[in-house]
């Protein structure tokens, strides 16, 4: 090891050009040093924090908000095709860039984008003239392939122009359907959340008097008129039965017959299909957003803070909570009062005694209607 460099003059001891390391150092600066390192990573964080923040006072200060406001664009320009749809579409492009010996296999040339445009707009101008059958299907609600298709091409150019990407003379066909494309049913009664609901119970209510009255033949769900004047009396009787199962209430004063084995079996497995068939139609009702629950919503929401599409993103996310308070009060307020009115209608046209109910009974049902409580 080389000896150690003294400076003339001063009987100081230095190291040349080595930089002193933080062991050479007292404790004191060594602290300091730290110290001043540590406030350097606070204040870079701090700068970087600034850039990304969400509480910001105008627009442009945060790029958090300009991308989430980006996404927010995307989302609302998507327009709505049929999975058959889709798969032509990208065939088509893909057979294109094969053809043409594109590289990827995931872009074609604006050019061949409005050729195929072209194409396509052809066999509309050629389906114009349907027939009665094809009059009766696109009433029904069924969508035409060659026009969703074209709709969809359209929206392809129109955002390749607006994106200023035509001077690269690219369409990125795989970016685009993942982007800007959204998968609905072909059947008409499946691309609504609501109609899906709706579907779903329907079915429910008119397997349930089948299911009890002719397969198993429940006397304790579809009882026989007494007085044998009403042949639909097991069915009224199965299908309220039904609606306290589906509702979870579960009164308790309709049961499945305890005398036999294999009504006992068909009763778990019914309350096994009911449980399934309720995830399925209320996770597709509490999807919707056209329902009149969340319509109500909305309107008390604006009406009592305003609405205004210019607002600042953090100001919307602090009024989800507010938001998912209001739904649960106006849909739990709105039911309760369709279950009031319905149990004062029902007591003009009953004659027994017991079933005589004042207002705040008839509120007290409803509540432990609503509630799912079903005390009985």
């Amino acid at each position: 090891m080389p000896p150690a460099k003294f400076s003339r003059g001063k009987g100081k001891r230095s190291l040349g050009n080595r930089t002193p390391s933080d062991g050479n150092l007292p404790v004191s600066s060594r602290r300091h040093s730290t110290i001043t390192q540590e406030q350097s990573v606070h204040a870079s964080a701090r700068d970087v924090f600034d850039d990304h923040r969400l509480t910001c006072t105008t627009r442009g200060e945060s790029e958090v908000e300009e991308l989430t406001l980006r996404i927010q664009d995307r989302m609302c320009a998507r327009i709505t095709v049929t999975a058959d749809v889709r798969d032509r579409f990208i065939r088509s492009c893909r057979r294109i860039a094969m053809d043409n010996g594109y590289p990827g296999l995931s872009k074609i040339r604006l050019s061949d984008l409005r050729a195929f445009r072209d194409q396509v707009q052809e066999e509309v101008e050629k389906s114009q003239l349907q027939s009665l059958w094809d009059s009766i299907v696109k009433l029904l609600g069924f969508r035409s392939q060659s026009e969703q298709l074209l709709t969809c091409l359209d929206k392809a150019i129109d955002i390749v122009g607006r994106q200023e990407e035509e001077e690269l003379g690219w369409f990125h066909f795989m970016d685009f359907h993942i982007y800007y494309t959204m998968i609905e049913s072909r059947w008409p009664w499946m691309r609504s959340p609501a109609a899906i609901s709706f579907t779903s119970i329907l079915g429910f209510y008119l397997f349930s008097p089948i299911f009890f009255c002719y397969i198993v033949r429940d006397k304790g769900i579809c009882p026989p008129d007494p007085s044998g004047a009403h042949s639909y009396y097991g069915w009224m009787s199965t299908l309220y039965f039904a609606s306290t199962t589906l509702s979870t209430v579960g009164y308790g004063d309709l049961s499945v017959d305890k005398d036999s084995d294999w009504n006992i079996f068909s009763g778990i497995i019914y309350m096994i299909l009911c449980n399934v068939m309720l995830i399925v139609a209320f996770s597709a009702a509490a999807d919707s957003s056209t329902t009149i629950f969340t319509r109500l919503n909305n309107w008390i929401l604006n009406w009592v803070w305003g609405s205004n599409d210019s607002e600042l993103i953090s100001k919307k996310i602090r009024r989800v909570t507010f938001v998912r308070i209001g739904q649960i009060v106006c849909t739990f307020t709105f039911l309760n009062l369709i279950g009031v009115f319905a149990s004062r209608i029902f007591i003009l046209y009953t004659q027994v005694e017991e079933e005589q109910w004042n207002w705040m009974t008839s509120f007290y049902w409803a509540v432990q209607t609503t509630t799912t409580i079903g005390y009985g």
